[in-house]
């Protein structure tokens, strides 16, 4: 059994077609896993889940405890800790309520979607390995007529073929021929790579330029380039688009004057700003009551005297 390299698995598997998965038994950790990675997003856009309009990213899924547990056929309590297991083991990362109300579901993010979802990779890879056998063969077949049309009368050590001319053929033809199709697929290994990149990362480009905060003078172009920096060297957009609506919420919160907001290509650029914590700093708690002098009781409750 090898440990590398990827298979593929049918969607339809999960929507009935299959009796082993849709024969009525309750799930158990790993066919869950496998479940959540076909509900996550292979790109971004807007989805319906429950009629609910939810903008989602790539390797992002929508979920409540109670509408897994139904569907893996578990219990709540169980449900409810299978994601937390999948939290701290890093696998899943819980990221925002779907919309508003108390009982809306959860935004979930697949930690490293990228590892799972690559077959824009995998299919450049394969059609250039193809290409560089093609290329091989070639190669050798023309090295070959090359040489016994040279000298018929030594034999080549590569192959055996008489003539001593057809060894030197038979080396540059290879060689050659091996170049140009390693090459060949190589090339299209890299077009594939571009055409994923400007298609579902480009649409969750234009979800965090909508997101981002309001600034005179802020450059589309220029953000769009450092994002795409960003793109090529591995981060995951769902995590850029994550930061966006928390630094957005940190500047509605403290009342930021626009000019004051940070540059979208600074925030996309090498600093990686996106990862700063915008989150509400902690209320400080009083120590001693102005009036009478004494521990007030949260102060208490903080340091376990209550």
């Amino acid at each position: 059994m090898t440990e590398h390299g990827y298979i593929t698995l049918s969607r339809k598997l999960v929507a009935g077609a299959d009796p082993w998965w849709a024969g009525g038994e309750p799930f158990d950790c790993r066919s869950a896993w496998i479940d959540v990675l076909f509900m996550a997003q292979w790109d971004s856009g807007r989805r319906f889940p429950a009629g609910v309009s939810v903008v989602l990213a790539r390797g992002e899924f929508v979920g409540s405890v109670r509408f897994l547990a139904d569907r893996w056929r578990w219990s709540v309590k169980r449900a409810r800790g299978w994601l937390e297991q999948a939290e701290r083991y890093e696998r899943i990362r819980a990221l925002r309520r779907a919309h508003e109300g108390a009982h809306a579901p959860t935004v979930y993010l697949v930690v490293n979607y990228a590892q799972y979802q690559r077959a824009g990779t995998q299919k450049g890879t394969q059609k250039g390995t193809r290409r560089a056998h093609e290329g091989h063969t070639k190669g050798h077949t023309k090295g070959t007529r090359r040489g016994t049309r040279t000298d018929r009368l030594s034999r080549c050590e590569l192959c055996a073929i008489p003539t001593r001319g057809h060894t030197e053929g038979h080396t540059e033809g290879h060689t050659k021929g091996h170049t140009k199709g390693t090459q060949k697929g190589t090339k299209k290994m890299k077009e594939e790579l571009n055409k994923r990149t400007t298609t579902a990362d480009a649409a969750a480009f234009a979800l965090a330029w909508g997101a981002y905060p309001a600034r005179p003078n802020n450059s589309k172009a220029k953000a769009l380039r450092a994002w795409t920096a960003r793109i090529r060297e591995g981060v995951d957009p769902a995590a850029i688009l994550a930061g966006v609506e928390a630094y957005a919420a940190y500047v509605a919160r403290q009342q930021t004057a626009p000019e004051f907001v940070k540059q979208a290509a600074t925030f996309f650029g090498p600093d990686r700003h996106w990862e700063t914590s915008y989150l509400r700093p902690p209320t400080p708690v009083q120590v001693y009551d102005e009036v009478t002098g004494e521990m007030t009781p949260e102060f208490a409750r903080a340091v376990g005297r209550a």
